[in-house]
């Protein structure tokens, strides 16, 4: 279980479900439905990339489609690391996310915006 925001949206990791929800004033409504195959223990987000992060499938980005009202996985880490912390770093036009496992180790991952 995770909470998180998405553009002034609430995120919500519940069981295998990523739901946003957006307050209109009196009321949480719900806006958007993901159905994972992992349990999320953090959610966080970078502009219209929703991140995901499980203990034992790494991170999945989740692209938030305004216009559609719509989530959709964009990228996954393959290598299926018990993660246990992860953040990202921005450098100008490049995203890279940093990931620490169980085994103590830290990796770096690195998004290729233009591939």
């Amino acid at each position: 279980t995770a909470i998180g925001q998405l553009n002034g949206m609430l995120s919500a990791a519940i069981g295998l479900r990523v739901f946003l929800f957006e307050w209109d004033g009196s009321h949480l409504v719900g806006r958007a439905l993901w159905e994972s195959n992992f349990y999320t223990t953090d959610l966080y987000s970078v502009n219209h990339v929703l991140v995901a992060v499980d203990i034992q499938r790494s991170l999945w980005m989740l692209l938030w489609e305004p216009d559609t009202w719509q989530l959709h996985p964009l990228a996954y880490d393959n290598h299926r690391e018990a993660t246990t912390a992860s953040g990202f770093l921005i450098d100008g036009t490049s995203i890279s996310f940093v990931n620490a496992t169980q085994e103590g180790n830290v990796s770096l991952l690195d998004y290729a915006l233009d591939a």
